[in-house]
């Protein structure tokens, strides 16, 4: 199995090094459960989007469901801002580097698109808004571990960097949408932080 795809890109013809773009190995695993046509179209799509220095030592992004989990997994707890939350209610979760084995993302689907209607599957923006909201929040773990550590609460921090992906991969990608919304988003801010 490759994990670590490695392109090569050529360098100027002063310089006598080689640098190569490592890529984060998609992977699907369910059971039991068929997910939406785009759904794998939009997590490459997202993760194209962010810089591949932020991906250094990421090696898999998993999409499954809560079905696919081991027992392990279903009874396995994890620690949210002082309180115990069960795996499979989450909507994703990070695995740092441990020993010999390498950093990963799992994403539970189902649980991401829990209440959403199916018409949410036709427009691309509305498709991708849930599963950029959670991949980013977990890159933000990825980031805050390995390359930016602060001493701050870990979700804030993984909040924050989730943030800025976020709201980059939407200019980026949906600016002709975030453009003419921005002065709805600015005063729906500037409430809530009242």
């Amino acid at each position: 199995m490759n994990f670590f795809k490695f392109i090569a890109v050529n360098p100027p013809a002063t310089h006598e090094y080689v640098i190569f773009r490592i890529m984060t190995h998609i992977q699907e695993n369910y059971k039991n459960f068929n997910p939406h046509p785009k759904t794998l179209k939009s997590v490459e799509r997202i993760v194209a989007s962010i810089p591949s220095k932020r991906l250094a030592g990421l090696n898999t992004i998993i999409l499954t469901n809560t079905k696919a989990l081991n027992n392990k997994k279903r009874r396995q707890k994890t620690k949210s801002r002082k309180r115990k939350v069960a795996l499979n209610n989450c909507l994703g979760w990070y695995i740092q580097k441990w020993d010999r084995n390498p950093a990963y993302i799992e994403l539970l689907i189902d649980n991401i698109y829990q209440g959403y209607p199916k018409w949410v599957h036709f427009f691309n923006f509305i498709h991708d808004l849930p599963i950029a909201s959670t991949l980013f929040h977990e890159v933000g773990h990825h980031i805050h571990k390995t390359q930016a550590p602060e001493f701050n609460d870990k979700e804030d921090v993984a909040n924050k960097w989730g943030r800025k992906l976020y709201r980059k991969y939407c200019m980026n990608r949906y600016w002709y949408i975030i453009i003419p919304l921005y002065p709805v988003i600015y005063i729906s801010n500037r409430l809530y932080k009242k």
